[in-house]
C-alpha cells in the first residue's frame, strides 16, 4: 500500500465515511469525556476506557477496533458471501438475499486475544492492549448451521475455513482461520447487525462471523467465503500464531508451535471497571466491573481486600445471555485508615476460577490475572464516589517521527510498509526479541539484508528496547496496579 492509499484510508476511517463509528476516536490525553484510546494509526487499533466499560451492551461507536493492516473494505451492493467446499450446492449470496434468511441474535463477549497483553511480565511483542480490547454486543444475522443446511454439508466436512476481503501489503501470509465443525454448527453466527444497528464498516461490514465464547481472532471481518474442508486451515495464522501453551511453563520461556493449541475459547476473567480512589473510614465503597467465561455463565464474581486469604461476594446483575459478560458491584467497608488494594477473581459455570496470574506466553494471549483497585482510607477524603478505575494514557499530542539513528532509514523502509511508528514505540523488546523478530519479517518479504538486519536491531533496541520510556507517548497504563 502506497503512502497515498494509507492517507486516503485514514482520512477514510477517521474523518469521512466512516466517521459515525470512531467520531469518538481520539489520542490519549485529547479532550472530551467519551473515546476510545488509539494504540496504532496503521492498521487502526483502539480500546475501550475501562469507565465507558459500566453498560450491559457496549454501544457501536465506543468498541474497541482491532486490525491487522489497512482493510478493503467490500462495496455492500457487490458483496457476496461465497459458501463452497464439501458441500452438495455451493453458494453464492448478496447481502440482500442473506437478509431474507431467518434471522438469529445472541448477546455475546467480544474480546481481542491480545486483550492485556500489556501486563504481561516478561514483556511480549505486538499491540501493547490494556484491558479494554473487549466489549459485549448484541449480534444478529443468520445461524451458520442454517447456511450450511443451504448448502448441503457433506459427511466428510470437519472443519469450516474461513475467509475475509482484507489483504495484506507485500508477502505477509493473509488472515485465514479455521473453526472446528461442530462448534460452527452449534451457536456461530454471521452477522450484519450489531446493537440494533448496521454492522459498522470497522466491524466487519457487510457481514463477519460471531463465536460465542471464542476468542476474537475466529470473528472473521469482511467476510467473504466460507469453506467446508475434512482437514484445518493451514499457514502462518493457524501453525504459528494464535496459540497458546498446553501445559503452562516459566514465564520467559517461548514455547515451539508444536507445544501449544489454538486460541479457542476465553478464560474466565473479572475486570473493575470503577472504583474509588479515596474513602473515609467508616464509609462504603462501591466497586463495579464485568465478568465473563468461554463457558456459557458466570457462577460468581468474588472480592478480597486481604491478598486473597478471604473471599466475599460481589451482586451479579440479572442481564445476561449465554456467552455474554456479568455486569457486578461490591459494596467494601472502609475500615481504617491506610491504603487498601482490593482484587476481584471469577468463577465459571463450569467451575473453572479466574488465577492469580495468567499463563505468560510469547505472544501474551488470554491473560486472565486478578484484576486489583487500590483505595487510600483516609479523613481528608470528601467522599467514597466512584472515579475511573480503567486506564489512563500518558498526554500527548501526535507522536513524533522515529528518532534519529544509524538505522532509522531501514526502519522507515522496512518495518513501517506494514507498522506505524506506534507499534514500535510499544515494544519494549530484549534484544533476542527483536532479533527474533526481525528474522520474522524477513520471512515475510521485509527488505532487510544480512548487512542491514545488524544495525537495524541495534537501532530497534537503542530507542524502543526494554526498559526505555522515551518514545511511548501511546502506551496505556492501568493506574490502579
Amino acid at each position: 500500500m502506497s503512502p497515498m492509499q494509507r492517507r486516503d484510508f485514514l482520512a477514510l476511517a477517521l474523518g469521512g465515511a466512516f466517521a459515525p463509528t470512531v467520531l469518538r476516536l481520539l489520542r490519549p490525553g485529547s479532550p472530551g469525556p467519551k473515546r476510545l484510546l488509539q494504540l496504532n494509526a496503521y492498521a487502526l487499533d483502539a480500546e475501550t476506557p475501562l469507565d465507558l466499560l459500566g453498560d450491559y451492551l457496549t454501544p457501536n461507536e465506543l468498541f474497541f477496533v482491532r486490525s491487522h493492516w489497512p482493510p478493503r473494505m467490500p462495496d455492500p451492493a457487490a458483496w457476496r458471501l461465497v459458501i463452497d467446499g464439501e458441500v452438495a450446492n455451493p453458494l453464492s449470496l448478496s447481502l440482500a438475499e442473506l437478509k431474507r434468511l431467518p434471522r438469529a441474535s445472541a448477546t455475546c463477549v467480544l474480546q481481542c486475544a491480545g486483550n492485556g497483553r500489556s501486563l504481561q511480565s516478561p514483556a511480549v511483542p505486538g499491540v501493547q492492549w490494556g484491558s479494554g480490547a473487549v466489549g459485549n454486543a448484541r449480534w444478529t444475522g443468520v445461524k451458520l448451521r442454517d447456511l450450511l443446511a443451504r448448502a448441503g454439508l457433506k459427511p466428510s466436512a470437519r472443519h469450516l475455513h474461513t475467509e475475509g476481503s482484507d489483504a495484506p501489503p507485500g508477502k505477509v501470509p493473509a488472515f485465514r482461520r479455521s473453526i472446528e465443525l461442530d462448534k460452527a454448527v452449534d451457536d456461530v453466527i454471521v452477522a450484519y447487525e450489531m446493537n440494533g444497528a448496521p454492522l459498522p464498516p470497522l466491524h466487519g461490514a457487510p457481514a463477519r462471523l460471531v463465536v460465542p465464547g471464542w476468542a476474537g481472532d475466529h470473528w472473521m471481518k469482511w467476510l467473504t467465503r466460507l469453506s467446508a474442508q475434512p482437514e484445518p486451515q493451514t499457514g502462518f495464522y493457524m501453525d504459528m500464531a494464535y496459540r497458546y501453551p498446553k501445559t503452562p511453563g516459566a514465564p520467559g520461556v517461548a514455547f515451539k508451535p508444536e507445544d501449544m493449541n489454538p486460541v479457542t475459547e476465553l478464560l474466565v476473567k473479572a475486570t473493575i471497571t470503577s472504583a474509588p480512589i479515596m474513602a473515609k473510614p467508616g464509609s462504603t465503597a462501591v466497586l463495579r466491573g464485568f465478568a465473563f467465561s468461554g463457558a456459557p455463565d458466570i457462577a460468581r464474581v468474588e472480592l478480597s481486600d486481604d491478598d486473597g486469604a478471604t473471599w466475599r461476594s460481589a451482586v451479579l446483575d440479572s442481564s445476561h445471555q449465554p456467552h455474554s459478560w456479568r455486569l457486578w458491584r461490591y459494596e467494601w467497608k472502609a475500615a481504617r485508615p491506610g491504603s487498601a488494594k482490593l482484587v476481584v477473581r471469577a468463577t465459571d459455570s463450569r467451575g473453572a476460577v479466574q488465577p492469580r496470574l495468567p499463563v505468560w506466553n510469547q505472544s501474551g494471549y488470554l491473560s486472565n490475572g486478578w484484576d486489583s483497585a487500590t483505595i487510600d482510607v483516609s479523613e481528608r477524603a470528601t467522599s467514597a464516589s466512584n472515579g475511573p478505575a480503567g486506564p489512563t494514557a500518558e498526554p500527548g499530542s501526535k507522536p513524533p517521527a522515529l528518532p534519529e539513528g544509524e538505522g532509522k532509514a531501514i526502519a522507515d523502509r522496512a518495518c513501517q510498509l506494514c507498522h506505524s511508528g506506534d507499534v514500535l514505540r510499544q515494544q519494549r523488546l530484549t534484544e533476542r526479541q527483536w532479533t527474533a523478530s526481525i528474522t520474522k519479517m524477513k520471512g515475510w518479504g521485509a527488505e532487510v539484508s544480512d548487512s542491514e538486519a545488524p544495525r537495524l536491531i541495534a537501532y530497534l533496541q537503542e530507542h524502543f528496547g526494554s526498559g526505555n520510556e522515551s518514545y511511548r507517548p501511546l502506551i496505556v497504563r492501568p493506574v490502579r496496579k
